[in-house]
Formats: C-alpha cells, sequence, structure tokens
C-alpha cells in the first residue's frame, strides 16, 4: 500500500514535468482531447489494472494542472480586456453617436474579448472533463478496494493449496534464473555484462561501505532517563541518528541501481530489487523511530524494561512492513493465483498481528506512555481503553479472518494499524523536539515565568494541533484514500 503511494507520487513527478513545462507556454487542447477519449474507453471498459488506472490517473492529473494554469493566464487576459472597456465608459444608447476613435477603440475590444474567451472556455472545459475523469477513476478504485475486501478466497490453512503455493514459488525462482540465463547465453548481452561489471562491483563496494557503518554504532544502545535536550551532546547524538538512517537507506538504493544497471535481471528480479530501497527505510526508520521514542519518553528508572521492550518492538514492526512491502511488489508483478498470494501473505499476517499485539503489551501497564500523552485525566485519556480494545481486536480479529480467506482485509487492517501507529509516533517526535528548541531559545526573565507558562501552553497546544491536522491527510492516505 506505501510502495503504491510512493509509486504513484514518482509517477506523477515524471508524467506531470513535461506537461507543466508546456503549459507555461500553451495548452494543447487537441492533444488532451485524445487522452481523455482514451481515458474514457479505459474508464467505461472498467478492466484496467490498478497500475494502469494510477498511471492513467498521474497522466490525468498532471493535465489537470496545465488547464487550471492555462485557465488562470486567460482568465487576466480577460479581465484585462474588461478593464480597457470599462475605461471607454458604458456603451452609448442607441441613437448616440460616439466619438470615432472610441467606437474604433470599442469595437476592437470587444473583437479582442471574444478571442480570449474562446481559449479560456476551451481550458475550462478541459479542466471539468480532467476533473471528471479523474472521480471516475478514483470511485473505481474505491469500488475495486471494497471488493477486495469483502471477497473471501481460498483459505491459506487447506493444506491442497499450501502445493500451489509451492509450485507458484518454485515458478517465480526458476522465472528469476531464467531472466538471468537469457541475458548471459546471449554473446552479446554477456559481452555487454561484462563491460559494466567493474562500475557496478565499484558501486558495489561503495553500496556496502555507507551500509556496514550501521553494525558499528553504538549509540542506539544510549541509557534511558534522559532526553535528548537533557543530554550534553543530545544534538549531536541527533545529528548522528539522522545520518545513520540515511546511509544504510542510500547504500541499499545505490546497490539497487547497480544491479539494474548490470541488467541481468527481468520484470520478477526488478520487482523484488525495487522494493529494497522501501524496505531498508521501513527498518532503519523504525529503529530511528524507536530509539528516539526509547530516549523521550519518560522512565522512573533507568532499567525500566518498557522504553527498550519499544525500541525492539519498533525494530520488529519495521521488518514486518518490509517484509510485506516485498512481498506485495512480488504479487503485483506476478500474476499470481488467489490460493497463492493467500498462502504466501498468511505469515506476513501472522507477524504483523504479532506486531499489533506488542502494541497491546506495551500499553497494558500505561505508566509512562499515560504519562507522557495524557498527564491528566480528562476527556482524551478516557479514550485509551477503547483503543486499546479495538487493538487487541486487530491482533486477534486478523488472523482469523486470513485463516477464513479474507487475506486482503487482514492484511489492510494490520498494515493500517501500524503505520497508524509509526504516524503518530512520528508527530510526537516533532512534537518533542520542537518542544526542546522552543526550552532552549527561552529567554524571558523569571519575573514572567507564569506569564510564560501561559504562552508555552499555549504554543505547545498551536504545535500539537498543527501536527495533527498534517497528520490528518496521511491518516486517510493509510486507510486507503
Amino acid at each position: 500500500m506505501l510502495s503504491r503511494l510512493l509509486i504513484a507520487l514518482a509517477l506523477c513527478w515524471s508524467l506531470a514535468g513535461p506537461v507543466f513545462a508546456q503549459s507555461n507556454e500553451s495548452f494543447d487542447a487537441a492533444e488532451f482531447a485524445v487522452i481523455a477519449d482514451r481515458a474514457r474507453q479505459v474508464v467505461d471498459n472498467g478492466q484496467a489494472s490498478d497500475s494502469a488506472l494510477t498511471d492513467l490517473r498521474t497522466t490525468l492529473a498532471a493535465w489537470r494542472e496545465a488547464a487550471l494554469a492555462a485557465r488562470e493566464r486567460r482568465i487576466v487576459r480577460v479581465d484585462t480586456i474588461k478593464s480597457q472597456l470599462d475605461a471607454l465608459g458604458p456603451a452609448p444608447d442607441e441613437g448616440v453617436v460616439e466619438p470615432i476613435e472610441t467606437s474604433a477603440r470599442r469595437t476592437e475590444l470587444n473583437a479582442q474579448l471574444r478571442e480570449a474567451q474562446a481559449p479560456l472556455l476551451e481550458a475550462q472545459s478541459a479542466f471539468e472533463r480532467a476533473n471528471g475523469l479523474i472521480s471516475e477513476i478514483d470511485r473505481l478504485f474505491r469500488s475495486r478496494l471494497s471488493a477486495a475486501l469483502l471477497t473471501r478466497g481460498p483459505s491459506p490453512l487447506f493444506p491442497p493449496n499450501w502445493v500451489t503455493a509451492g509450485e507458484s514459488i518454485a515458478e517465480v525462482k526458476s522465472s528469476i534464473s531464467r531472466e538471468v540465463q537469457t541475458v548471459t547465453r546471449a554473446p552479446a548481452s554477456r559481452q555487454l555484462v561484462l563491460d559494466r561489471l567493474p562500475l557496478v562491483g565499484l558501486l558495489l563496494l561503495v553500496s556496502f561501505a555507507l551500509i556496514w557503518p550501521w553494525r558499528r554504532l553504538r549509540f542506539w544502545q544510549a541509557h534511558t532517563g534522559q532526553s535528548l535536550a537533557e543530554r550534553p551532546n543530545g544534538w549531536v547524538m541527533l545529528t548522528r541518528s539522522i545520518l545513520a538512517l540515511s546511509l544504510p537507506v542510500l547504500g541499499i538504493s545505490l546497490a539497487v541501481f547497480a544491479l539494474r544497471r548490470l541488467g541481468v535481471f527481468g520484470l520478477t528480479g526488478n520487482a523484488i530489487l525495487s522494493a529494497l530501497p522501501l524496505a531498508g527505510l521501513s527498518i532503519t526508520g523504525s529503529i530511528w523511530l524507536g530509539w528516539i521514542m526509547r530516549l523521550e519518553l519518560p522512565s522512573d528508572r533507568v532499567n525500566d524494561p518498557d522504553p527498550r521492550r519499544l525500541q525492539r518492538l519498533a525494530t520488529f514492526i519495521g521488518s514486518a512492513i518490509a517484509l510485506s512491502l516485498i512481498l506485495d511488489n512480488v504479487t503485483a508483478i506476478r500474476e499470481l493465483d488467489a490460493a497463492t498470494i493467500s498462502v504466501l501473505r498468511f505469515p506476513v499476517i501472522l507477524i504483523l498481528s504479532a506486531g499489533v499485539a506488542g502494541i497491546w503489551f506495551l500499553t497494558k501497564s500505561r505508566r509512562w506512555i499515560d504519562r507522557t500523552l495524557f498527564p491528566q485525566e480528562g476527556a482524551i485519556a478516557k479514550t485509551v481503553p477503547y483503543i486499546r480494545f479495538a487493538i487487541a481486536a486487530v491482533a486477534i480479529g486478523a488472523p482469523l479472518l486470513a485463516a477464513v480467506g479474507y487475506t486482503f482485509l487482514s492484511l489492510r487492517l494490520t498494515t493500517s494499524v501500524l503505520l497508524t501507529t509509526a504516524l503518530y509516533a512520528l508527530c510526537f517526535v516533532i512534537y518533542r523536539l520542537i518542544s526542546h528548541v522552543l526550552e532552549r531559545f527561552d529567554q524571558t526573565s523569571v519575573a514572567n515565568e507564569d506569564a510564560n507558562d501561559r504562552v508555552g501552553i499555549l504554543v505547545r497546544f498551536a504545535i500539537g494541533s498543527s501536527l495533527l491536522l498534517i497528520s490528518l491527510p496521511f491518516l486517510a492516505l493509510i486507510w486507503g484514500a
């Protein structure tokens, strides 16, 4: 799900660039009409794959923005002509003779106005048409998602499905082997691979050099009891942690680029490779997030086990999501049957459900999390039992749903719960870091301490509210918007 979102954003960037470039000068209505006609046929047919619909939607979104930009430019032109007509005054009544120069100028401006309004209406019509097609594609996506969530497939616990899944996995392995052999057996392509091998080897060495320091960084095991702001080298640690987060992801991305550059993998191999950078980011990002949360959440004792459990749980969840991303990429490329997909998804669902259960167990004591998130009893704090009940229901219900065949629904539930938790954990970390910065630069006097407390409360409330509002679109995307 997350990989599809990022792929859609990348496609939007790559496809929108040429369209926006031409929209700065002119809007080609004829070319848009051809694309819109094709989109209409695809939507009416309703048989295109999700990836094809995503590409089409991205293209239409770029044209919609181009039409909007063209409309805004042409509105300015029309308004300019109208202001010139207004400067001439109202048209004379019938029988009243207007000066020749004024009449000629009025006639000329009216002609210009008619000429300028035609492309304005054209851009407006194109914008409305693109917007309508995008809305229809969105409705098609929603109907497919609803159907997939409610469709009961084969049970992964049915033994004959294991045989089918084993045969499909063997076919995937043989497919990758055939892709490599097809390239290496042909003399021309084999020579091309040999020519690229030195550069690819160098890139792989560089990527290994970027990934290897990750194993040597010990500050992930820093003792709790002090937040980053309370440590003498806290901000240095934060900078090092961000660097440690980026280096392995950069190394994995470079390794993937090198292996793709080698040119020995085909569709299936590249599908696995393309998931690795995002999978690496999921693992390293979860380690970083768990480490920051471990430092920022208060602890009564240095050896309080809860923060350490949080860090281990974050790493486990990130690894589970990484596995899910790789599986999603493979199943999206390969036309696997429903029984195979059900069997392959089931262990991933069990792992994700274990992560959800870990969140429930971690909040069971409600000691340090409550003191940080809900320092005072109130309406929000009273919702915690209901949230924990929902988490427990997902942790128990997801494997049961998957066992009877609702693997897609189960996978979406567990993934959405974990991504939602990660989203608001990130919001909490950002809130704490901003609070530390505000405390660091607070230079008010002791005499104004009470007033400053009130101002600080308002500022922190504004920061928290802003983060909450910013998170809402991402929350909608996580849950299927």
